[in-house]
């Protein structure tokens, strides 16, 4: 169930806890750098992370999980006439695996609009816990989807990954009565994570490989 818009008496009480704490969070991007083909295509899986200090605990352990996630992919340039990019909002694959949000449909929106995608994910209302993801020392992983991007034409496209400007699109904690919201404390545009797609044309080599095996899948056809 979708319950991003909480209510308004419990947004107007969010927390400003995550302040008072030693602790960082960001979007991650597993790959930042990748070499494609035109019309290739590149699955890249995004989590959101929290770092604590070691000394205080997990505002997002305390506060029972994240109930929801707000992402924005905005193309920061591209020197390619055809950028690489997210084409459908089927190339959006919310994670619903264990700890993490709710199963599609209604656990996840995904809005493409011309150079940027927003992509809202949402834990279940009912369930006694959201979105906890996994630890590793004093890091938090929550995975949020795996996107896939379609090569453009040559050249190269960088996209960053951002807290979206739209107030409707919050990454809260579980506490439904008195959430804590964090959007704040992701980078904001211009110091945010990247991801950077090349698309080149094969090298010669490369063309005349691809041309053997299809000649021999060819002669086997026959």
């Amino acid at each position: 169930m979708r319950f991003q818009h909480v209510c308004a008496a419990a947004l107007a009480a969010l927390s400003i806890s995550a302040g008072a704490r030693a602790a960082t969070y960001a979007y991650l991007p597993v790959g930042t750098n990748y070499t494609l083909t035109p019309g290739q295509t590149q699955t890249v899986s995004l989590y959101v992370t929290e770092t604590t200090d070691g000394i205080e605990s997990s505002l997002i352990s305390d506060e029972l999980g994240l109930f929801s996630v707000g992402l924005q992919i905005e193309q920061v340039s591209s020197t390619a006439s055809t950028p690489t990019k997210i084409l459908l909002t089927g190339d959006v694959a919310i994670d619903a695996s264990a700890g993490g949000f709710d199963a599609p449909p209604t656990g996840f929106e995904v809005v493409l609009t011309g150079t940027t995608v927003n992509i809202d994910a949402f834990a279940d209302a009912g369930d006694s816990t959201g979105a906890l993801g996994s630890v590793a020392g004093n890091v938090r992983t929550i995975k949020l989807a795996d996107v896939t991007f379609t090569a453009g034409t040559v050249g190269t496209t960088v996209v960053q990954l951002i807290d979206p400007p739209s107030p409707s699109d919050d990454t809260l904690t579980f506490t439904l009565d008195n959430p804590t919201l964090l959007d704040s404390f992701f980078a904001p545009s211009g110091s945010a994570p990247t991801i950077t797609f090349d698309v080149v044309i094969p090298e010669p080599a490369t063309l005349g490989m691809l041309a053997s095996v299809a000649g021999l899948l060819l002669r086997r056809r026959r």
